[in-house]
């Protein structure tokens, strides 16, 4: 039982700890991809996803937020990761044709799987480091000309690494590297290989004529 204790002052500890830098270049390249054209669109993104709070259980699978221990949000880093995909993509200054990125979720956190947390059985598993990474993401595009939505994408998607190490700093930087690259790959493939071609357009677009 004193296993256990300790087991679960080392999370709450670790959970409200300084906040500590990442360097995420390692991954950019997954963001950075050369357009073969620039299309005729500009780009919007409206973020209205929340931060995701601690869930924390005694009995219980319990989630740690992991914009607690970092110093750039997990929201922030995907925000700045599609303006700078779209950048390389879209060329247009005015409004006649938009995409529009309307975030809903973008909630990043750490799991203890509920069994470390039943008695006897968690005296068992006190000396497991390893948890699921998480980064749930939930966003639309719309694509809208002339001021009407006239598609949309929806890409919602669980990225997960299984075996994430939380219990030090070190643990917590590699575990969220391997976290924002997996989300890269998965999310900008999906942009890349099946928005783009399918719901965008190539060519330019008819701009109505206001009569006097």
């Amino acid at each position: 039982m004193k296993t256990l204790i300790s087991l679960m002052a080392g999370m709450l500890v670790l959970a409200g700890c300084a906040p500590i830098p990442v360097n995420l270049s390692g991954s950019e390249a997954l963001v950075n991809r050369p357009a073969q054209k620039q299309m005729d669109y500009k780009f919007v993104i409206i973020n209205r996803a929340e931060d995701v709070q601690r869930d924390y259980k005694m009995f219980g699978a319990s989630t740690f937020p992991l914009s607690k221990n970092l110093v750039v949000k997990p929201q922030d880093t995907l925000v700045n990761d599609l303006k700078k995909y779209f950048t390389n993509v879209t060329d247009r200054a005015d409004n006649h044709r938009r995409i529009v990125a309307r975030i809903d979720k973008a909630d990043a956190y750490w799991v203890n799987p509920g069994v470390n947390t039943v008695p006897l059985v968690g005296l068992f598993t006190a000396g497991t480091s390893n948890y699921p990474f998480v980064f749930d993401l939930s966003i639309t595009f719309e694509v809208e000309e002339n001021g009407k939505v006239v598609s949309s994408w929806p890409f919602t998607q669980k990225v997960e690494i299984p075996d994430g190490y939380s219990q030090s700093d070190k643990g917590m930087r590699d575990s969220y590297q391997r976290l924002i690259a997996k989300y890269r790959q998965t999310m900008f493939d999906a942009i890349t290989d099946e928005f783009i071609p399918r719901y965008l357009s190539t060519s330019p677009i008819s701009i109505p004529v206001v009569k006097n």
